[in-house]
């Protein structure tokens, strides 16, 4: 039964994931959104972009993490980290604050 729980929260986790790795990209699509924050078509694509960034930079040492504690704390700090990122982009107010909460994501 354990198991089967852990594989359920993961699956949530990874469903939550890809809403938020695409979100922005229809946010940017909106003119609001766009003249909130005042976006330029080059800060637009590195708000698209910029989740992607950090994913690929940190491949190699969060496999390293996992390789030296096991998945169970990497994933549970990684999660936190996400959500605080995620939460704090809701309250970002300007073009920096956005892209660096899109880089903690």
């Amino acid at each position: 039964m354990r198991i089967w729980l852990t594989v359920a929260l993961l699956s949530v986790a990874l469903a939550i994931s890809y809403i938020d790795r695409t979100n922005v990209a229809f946010a940017l699509a909106s003119r609001d959104f766009v003249h909130y924050f005042s976006l330029s078509d080059a800060q637009r694509g590195a708000l698209n972009s910029a989740f992607f960034w950090t994913y690929g930079f940190l491949q190699i040492p969060a496999g390293a993490l996992v390789d030296k504690y096991g998945p169970k704390w990497p994933i549970a700090g990684s999660l936190v980290v996400w959500c605080i990122a995620g939460a704090a982009c809701g309250l970002a107010d300007s073009f920096l604050v956005l892209m660096a909460c899109r880089l903690g994501l």
